[in-house]
């Protein structure tokens, strides 16, 4: 999921070398589970299929799967710059273990 989701491209390339790229999995509707946080490091000029490869930010490996995020999503784009969002994320609780459904 932290590779195939998040790096995954079709036709669009939203990322670049040396952006910081933050996993969220939709719980409910607007309720999201941080998986992951990584720097794009590669990038391989592939469609339909994984495109980049990222190195893990382990400062934050601790709130990985523990951190839920309550965001209204009000966009088709997979992919949003976190200056446009910044404002409507909240989080919601830090679990005291990893989420297991």
């Amino acid at each position: 999921m932290n590779t195939q989701w998040l790096f995954w491209r079709n036709k669009i390339n939203y990322l670049s070398v040396g952006q910081i790229v933050i996993c969220l999995v939709q719980l409910s509707l607007d309720k999201w589970l941080l998986t992951t946080i990584k720097k794009v490091i590669k990038y391989f000029a592939i469609y339909e299929g994984i495109n980049y490869e990222g190195d893990e930010l382990t400062k934050y490996k601790k709130y990985f799967g523990r951190v839920i995020i309550s965001y209204h999503k009000e966009h088709q784009p997979t992919c949003m710059y976190y200056e446009t969002i910044a404002d409507k994320l909240v989080i919601e609780q830090l679990l005291p273990s990893i989420y297991d459904g």
